[in-house]
């Protein structure tokens, strides 16, 4: 019987950043070759060509990753500003689009490359606070 994961790691990209947002979630993966979470892409406005491009490359992979496709309409309302796109709201509101069951979710931006084990980062004690977030560091 295979065990359900209880953490999760979620990209949100557009076609903008699709491409390096796979490299970073392939890097992840590379990293954590026992992990102990699952995967998800949560792809913006990326048309159906793309979407099975991805899928393709990750099943090369051997690796499973849940393709979760929105349209930018699900953000009508909201306000906008040409320097927020749309996938700022999708990592406020990515809980919608995930299975209920997760008790630690972590949102890695695409532009990252992950070189060790992610396991460690839901090991991690957060003191009793919700969130848990680094600050970025420049090169």
């Amino acid at each position: 019987m295979n065990q359900i994961n209880q953490n999760a790691v979620v990209y949100v990209t557009d076609l903008g950043f699709l491409t390096v947002s796979c490299l970073s979630l392939a890097s992840a993966l590379k990293a954590s070759p026992n992990s102990r979470f699952d995967c998800f892409l949560i792809l913006v406005d990326v048309p159906e060509t793309e979407i099975a491009k991805v899928r393709i490359y990750f099943e090369e992979m051997k690796k499973h990753v849940e393709v979760i496709s929105i349209n930018s309409d699900v953000f009508k309302g909201l306000p906008s500003h040409s320097a927020l796109p749309p996938t700022t709201y999708g990592r406020l509101i990515m809980d919608k689009f995930l299975p209920k069951h997760y008790q630690r979710v972590a949102y890695l931006d695409g532009d990252t490359t992950i070189k060790l084990d992610l396991n460690e980062l839901f090991d991690y004690e957060l003191e009793g606070n919700t969130l848990g977030a680094v600050v970025e560091v420049g090169l």
